[in-house]
This record gives C-alpha cells, sequence and structure tokens, in this order.
C-alpha cells in the first residue's frame, strides 16, 4: 500500500492554486468597489440631506401660510401690518427694506381705448435700509396704502423657501420669497392693479412668551403698479339680457349645482348614474362655458 501526501503535489500545480486564490480575491475586492461606486452614483451621499431639507421646507410653508392670510386681511385693512398681524414680526426687525414712491410723471393721462385697456404701469423701487426697528413702528407700504380707497382683494402667498443651516431638524431661520397681488380703488378713482415680490426671512424663537415663527427681515425686491381709469373686464349681461327668465338661465351654473349636492348628499345628483365616473369636482374641459366679448362696443365675439 502506498501513502499518498495530500499536500506532496508538484510546484506548479501550487503555483496554479495560489494564482486562481489571488484572482478570486482580487474579483471579490473590485465586485465589492463598483457595488460600493454604483450606489453612491445612485444615491449620492447628500442626496438624502437634500430631499431631507425640501421636503421639511414644504412642510414649513404649509405651516405658514395660514399666517400669511393674516398679512392679506392687514393689506385690505390697509394697515401692514395690524393689529391681528404684527405679532408675526420679530421685536425688532433685523433688517427692513421697504418701497419708496416713484417719481410723479408730468405726463396726462390719456383716455384712448388703448390707454383704457393697458393702463399706465409704474415700478416702486426700494427705499434705504434700516436695521433694528421696533416692532411698534413698522408701517410697511405706507406711501402705496396712503393713495389706496379700498381693496377688492389682496393676497400674499410663497413663491419659494428653503432652511438654512448645516442641518435641517435644527435649522432656526426660513429665507422665503413671498409674493403678492391685488386689485385697489385709489382715493383719485382708478383700479390699480398691484404685483410685487420681496424676501423675508423667518427666524424660530424659541421664548416662552412668543415661541413659533416670525418674520425677522423683509426686503423688497419688486412692485409693479397698473393704474387704469376703468376696469378692464365688467358684467353688462343685465344690459344684453333684459329678459329676466333668460338672464336666469344664462347665470345658471348646472355644474356647481350637482357640486354643491355632493357636499350636501355625499354624491352628485345626476340623470343617470352612467354619468357619474365622468363627473369632476373642478370643471375643466368636461363642463364647457360660453362667454360673449364685446371687444370695442361695436363687433360681439363669441369665445368658446
Amino acid at each position: 500500500m502506498i501513502d499518498i501526501d495530500p499536500f506532496d503535489v508538484p510546484a506548479s500545480r501550487r503555483r496554479v492554486k495560489w494564482m486562481l486564490c489571488v484572482f478570486a480575491l482580487l474579483a471579490l475586492v473590485c465586485g465589492v468597489g463598483v457595488v460600493s461606486l454604483l450606489r453612491d452614483v445612485r444615491n449620492p451621499p447628500d442626496q438624502d440631506n437634500t430631499i431631507g431639507a425640501l421636503v421639511a421646507s414644504e412642510e414649513l410653508i404649509l405651516k405658514l401660510t395660514p399666517e400669511l392670510k393674516k398679512l392679506s386681511a392687514a393689506a385690505l385693512n390697509l394697515r401692514l401690518p395690524d393689529d391681528q398681524s404684527i405679532g408675526l414680526f420679530g421685536d425688532p426687525l433685523e433688517q427692513l427694506t421697504d418701497i419708496t414712491q416713484p417719481p410723479v410723471s408730468d405726463q396726462p393721462p390719456d383716455s384712448d381705448l388703448a390707454t383704457v385697456q393697458a393702463g399706465r404701469t409704474a415700478t416702486w423701487d426700494a427705499a434705504t435700509e434700516t436695521s433694528n426697528l421696533p416692532r411698534s413702528q413698522l408701517k410697511l407700504w405706507q406711501p402705496l396704502l396712503d393713495e389706496v380707497d379700498y381693496f377688492e382683494h389682496a393676497k400674499f402667498y410663497f413663491i419659494r423657501g428653503e432652511l438654512t443651516g448645516p442641518r435641517v431638524d435644527e435649522s432656526k431661520r426660513f429665507r422665503a420669497e413671498l409674493g403678492f397681488r391685488g386689485l385697489a380703488r385709489t382715493k383719485a378713482g382708478s383700479w390699480r392693479a398691484i404685483h410685487s415680490r420681496q424676501q423675508v426671512v423667518w427666524s424660530r424663537v424659541t421664548d416662552a412668551a412668543e415661541s413659533g415663527w416670525h418674520i425677522t427681515a423683509w426686503e423688497h425686491q419688486d412692485m409693479s403698479v397698473t393704474d387704469a381709469p376703468q376696469r378692464m373686464f365688467r358684467s353688462v349681461l343685465h344690459e344684453a339680457l333684459l329678459d329676466e327668465d333668460q338672464r336666469r338661465r344664462a347665470e345658471r351654473s348646472l355644474h356647481e349645482e350637482k357640486l354643491l349636492s355632493v357636499f350636501k348628499t355625499g354624491t352628485a345628483q345626476l340623470p343617470d348614474r352612467k354619468y357619474l365616473p365622468y363627473f369632476k369636482h373642478d370643471s375643466m374641459s368636461k363642463h364647457p362655458a360660453i362667454s360673449v366679448v364685446d371687444i370695442d362696443g361695436t363687433v360681439l365675439t363669441t369665445c368658446t
């Protein structure tokens, strides 16, 4: 009987085995590196932070949007801020750039149709920056509001915003761009359309007395004001349709009636249930309407 030593193998075979082991180890290392590289490409290290910051900013915008309604109401009251909205501002206001009234034009207003339709547009620039203004002295847009008799509608709204700082969950400052649009009747008797943008910084206060988010900086960006002697459009249905029954039929909205039935009964009261899948809360194209527009007072154009 011959004893065979398992370790007694030719040197060439041992070299082949060692080479195979080395190649296998290199392949394993390279494979791990490739997988790690692909993971970093698909999910960069900063991606989670970016997504988290975006989500947190959007959530904060939703939280602060009801607060902007107080500013909108203040504009309607011709005091910005008023007693109900002054608590939104920090005390003192760290930085303020308000508006300054544009120079008065010596050109007399035109009365032709083109001017009535287009109006006159002026740009209100930024005033000198003020720092550390006490909240009690804050009077935004005072030159503009002094010329307004009343607002028919006015609204502040978020355009964009982002939390600042290395960690979103610890951020105490929120930089946002606010927009404003409104239609006002001036004391001079003209109609005024107002559009503006401003950069605003909200700071989170942890004081027991005034906890929450407060505006600590307000920077005017731009404001355009368009004045016209009369409104661009007005309803003349009562002049065009003298018959009361015809006017009532023209003013009736079947879609509005069905929508009200949804809120009252939980379902739309349609002539047949087969129409339910096609009923939408928004009007869109499934509930069309017809408007008759008199362009220049002589020709009627029908738009569908």
